[in-house]
């Protein structure tokens, strides 16, 4: 046993084990601020993605799919529901809001409500779209991680976003498009095959070498050496170590807003403006998909037409406007209802006012209690008639 603890083969295995699981678990890179040097995978955006696929904790009873407009009201009644003071500094909504997967106060909301379904996940991922939660949802079937019933977010900025590239999303980059390699192996088309292949295999050794880099780029900054010879020949002075890490922002919250309440309506003219109706019909047709998948595996839907505040809706254009209510008006045929897919329209819903919203998208606490009454209200109803 002696010569056993003392050998350094032994050691040195244990070594490698330790090493290898504590960047496996904890991953350590996502807490540093260069976004250069942070894999999508460990970006506090997109982690809970590959954390919940890989098996991390319960299948739940809903899985909530949608973007900053889930996240917002689902943290806001949270920190309500805790006694907890509203935080709006970066660090918070980078760190915190990003990565949010279990919203406690809906949770109590539904076991107050005597619901069947009780335990909620949320894999919502600020600025995606539908084409983006199409690819989520393809990899949750594809990882046999499947809910009970999904629980999914629309809004205009959904269908239709300028500031957006969907083939370029980060949320696109991180998962792989499982029917699209299906698709490719059908089809024998080995140029495609050989290309998703490759671009996956470059990802992960890119995961790899961003350690490497990061470890060189904060040792040539300890020791106040030249990274490399372009800033040993320009004089460049290394960063101080403070730089790399964002854990410090952690203790210096904000509990106030800097911003005006309406400040983000610059973003969304940009977002909404002009109105392109091609975008519109791809995201749609993914949106469609999305539900044609859940109805497949017989899954139930509920489908959440997110509120927004007045000056937001005064910048959609009227034949954006017109197209996205007649796909509510779609969603909420018969066709649909037969199919255990149900719509809560609070698009046009008179509950909601200004005085609700913490910006003119993102509901605050006042707003967040009334949508996930509706809410409950709604799983509930469908929740009797399906599961």
């Amino acid at each position: 046993m002696r010569r056993l603890t003392g050998s350094i083969c032994i050691w040195l295995a244990l070594y490698l084990v330790a090493f290898n699981w504590f960047f496996s678990e904890i991953k350590p890179i996502r807490y540093f601020n260069i976004t250069s040097y942070i894999p999508l995978d460990q970006n506090p955006l997109l982690a809970k993605l590959k954390d919940y696929l890989e098996g991390h904790g319960q299948t739940p009873d809903i899985l909530m799919l949608g973007s900053s407009l889930y996240l917002y009201p689902s943290m806001r009644l949270d920190e309500r529901f805790t006694n907890q003071k509203t935080r709006y500094d970066n660090w918070f909504l980078r760190n915190k809001l990003s990565a949010l997967t279990e919203p406690k106060a809906f949770e109590d909301k539904l076991i107050k409500a005597n619901s069947p379904l009780k335990r909620v996940h949320s894999l919502a991922v600020q600025g995606s779209i539908a084409s983006d939660q199409l690819t989520i949802w393809r990899n949750v079937i594809h990882h046999g991680r499947l809910p009970k019933l999904l629980m999914l977010e629309l809004s205009p900025r959904y269908l239709c976003n300028n500031s957006i590239d969907p083939d370029k999303s980060a949320v696109r980059q991180a998962l792989p498009d499982w029917d699209a390699v299906s698709a490719s192996l059908k089809a024998k088309k080995l140029a495609d095959i050989v290309s998703q292949i490759a671009g996956q295999y470059f990802y992960y050794y890119k995961v790899k070498t961003d350690y490497r880099e990061l470890i060189v780029a904060l040792t040539a900054t300890v020791l106040q050496h030249p990274l490399n010879r372009w800033e040993a020949e320009n004089h460049i002075t290394r960063p101080p170590l403070s730089s790399y890490t964002n854990l410090d922002n952690a203790f210096k919250p904000e509990y106030e807003s800097k911003a005006s309440k309406f400040h983000d309506l610059v973003e969304y003219k940009r977002v909404y403006q002009p109105y392109d109706k091609t975008k519109f019909a791809t995201q749609v047709k993914a949106f469609d998909e999305l539900l044609d998948l859940a109805i497949a595996k017989q899954i139930p839907v509920l489908i959440t037409a997110m509120p927004v505040s007045g000056p937001n809706r005064r910048l959609i254009e009227k034949q954006f406007l017109d197209d996205y209510k007649d796909y509510l008006l779609k969603l909420s045929s018969s066709k649909y209802a037969d199919r255990k897919v149900q719509l809560l329209n609070l698009f046009d819903s008179s509950t909601f006012t200004d005085s609700d919203f913490e910006d003119s998208a993102h509901l605050n606490a006042n707003g967040a209690d009334k949508f996930f009454d509706a809410t409950s209200q709604s799983l509930s109803q469908l929740s009797d008639s399906h599961i």
